[in-house]
């Protein structure tokens, strides 16, 4: 038998190396949610809450991702 160990071919691609399309989505919306608030599209309590919606999205999807 052969004991060779298969290696996955190295994903070199930018979208991974900046961190994957859910970090970038993430960092999307908060610097838009950033600039709504900053020019009072927004109240304060709604951008709190879409942040802590996002943090929270991102970081369960990394849960969910790692499970598989």
């Amino acid at each position: 038998m052969n004991d060779a160990i298969i290696l996955d071919k190295p994903t070199n691609s930018p979208m991974k190396f900046i961190g994957g399309r859910k970090f970038i989505l993430s960092i999307i919306v908060v610097i838009l949610t950033s600039f709504l608030c900053w020019f009072n599209k927004i109240d304060q309590g709604v951008y709190s809450v879409v942040i802590v919606a996002v943090i929270g999205a991102y970081i369960t999807g990394n849960v969910i991702q790692k499970n598989k």
